[in-house]
């Protein structure tokens, strides 16, 4: 008898209190917004791109997670401007603040939307690789262009667009009072 609730007592201390899962899961997930080009007039070339990523973070413990901070770093030389988080609410998606408490509840998942915004070399592609766009642009009188979707401009372009995304990634700073500096980070690599 003594045998078996030793067994069941660390049955349920190996269930509850194992560090083996992850508090958190972090997913990518395919986006339907389009790719969107931005022409300077100024250099007379297109300058940067904007590229729509989602993805979702799932809380796989009863607490609560608190996210402090978000951003997405460049792997690219050119880099790029620092993106905005939204999270989606109900049907749509809210910008949330920079300084915004951002809590996911036990349990649950949150969604979440950004909008990359890579400079482009266009040294390294060249002004007839962009031409078309430019053209489109001028012809247009508009200094962005709608380019389609990821997937559409990925097999347009999949070189380009493989090395301007190459070792992109997302870091997510959590509140963990149980660490030394009370802050967990999550970095997870884009996919798309």
């Amino acid at each position: 008898m003594k045998k078996t609730i030793v067994l069941i007592v660390i049955f349920f201390l190996s269930v509850c209190c194992g560090s083996s899962k992850k508090s958190l899961t972090v997913t990518f997930i395919p986006s339907t917004e389009n790719v969107f080009l931005h022409y300077n007039e100024s250099w007379k070339t297109i300058s940067e791109i904007n590229i729509p990523f989602n993805f979702s973070i799932e809380n796989h413990t009863s607490q609560k997670e608190q996210l402090v901070r978000y951003s997405y770093n460049y792997g690219n030389n050119m880099e790029g401007h620092p993106t905005r988080l939204f999270i989606k609410k109900n049907k749509g998606y809210i910008k949330l603040k920079n300084s915004e408490d951002i809590f996911i509840e036990g349990h649950k998942t949150n969604s979440y939307k950004t909008r990359t915004k890579h400079f482009i070399d266009t040294t390294r592609f060249g002004r007839t690789f962009f031409e078309p766009y430019i053209k489109e642009m001028q012809r247009s009188n508009q200094d962005s262009l709608n380019v389609g979707s990821i997937l559409e401009f990925k097999v347009k372009h999949k070189e380009f667009f493989t090395n301007l995304l190459k070792n992109d990634s997302i870091s997510l700073l959590f509140l963990d009072e149980n660490s030394e500096t009370n802050f967990r980070k999550v970095v997870k690599q884009v996919e798309y």
